[in-house]
Formats: structure tokens, sequence, C-alpha cells
């Protein structure tokens, strides 16, 4: 499924309007509906927010795949991945202070997922 596709099937099933996922993400109903039309595409931070209000790793937006297995560190090197096919990485070079913050941001949220699954386990 595309990435415009998943975004509106994603705000029909969380029964929101264009104008409230918009305000959600912080950008334009316009934006929503640019989104959905596959008139543009999302960036890092879109991506990235909607992640966090959908409850759905990054990869799944990025690049479609989900699956109920964790599988460590994933979302974190799909991200990496696309970081570096953007030029946004390099070898050996310092990376600027929002891919730094996105990573570590991403970092973080692969830590506590692990974290709870493996509390999860323990019951």
């Amino acid at each position: 499924m595309d990435f415009k596709d998943k975004l509106k099937q994603f705000r029909l099933k969380s029964n929101l309007t264009q104008e409230e996922l918009a305000k959600k993400l912080d950008v334009t109903r316009t934006r929503i509906t640019d989104t959905e039309s596959g008139r543009v595409q999302g960036n890092l931070k879109f991506i990235t927010n909607l992640s966090k209000i959908s409850m759905r790793p990054l990869a799944y937006w990025i690049d479609g795949t989900f699956e109920d297995e964790y599988k460590p560190y994933e979302a974190l090197d799909v991200l990496v991945d696309n970081l570096i096919d953007a030029g946004l990485i390099e070898e050996n070079k310092d990376v600027d202070d929002n891919v730094a913050v996105l990573l570590l941001n991403m970092l973080k949220k692969e830590t506590n997922l692990k974290i709870r699954i493996k509390k999860e386990m323990k019951k």
C-alpha cells in the first residue's frame, strides 16, 4: 500500500477529519489533502509525528513493513538507510543537529519498546 493510501486509511479508521489530523500533526489541512492525493510526500518531521500519533513504527510509514513480531531496532535501521539514501548521513562526517535529534529519539523509542517487551515476556 502506498504512503498516501496508508495515511488516508489511518485517518478514516481513527475517525478523524483532514482538519483534525492536520491539527494533530501540526500541518495545514491542505497538506493532508495533498499528501492523501499523492501530490506531496511526507517529510521526516511529518512521518515522525505520524508515527507518534498512530503508534506505528517509522518502518511502517517509510517502507511499508509492519509485523506484529518485534524485530529489534528495525525502525532505526530503516531510518538510517533512508537518511543515507537522502544524503543526510555520510561516512566519517558529523550529522546535522536535526538528524542527530531524530536518531536519538528513534533510539529512545526502540529502547523503550524493547524494555516493555522484555517485561511482558517475564509475566
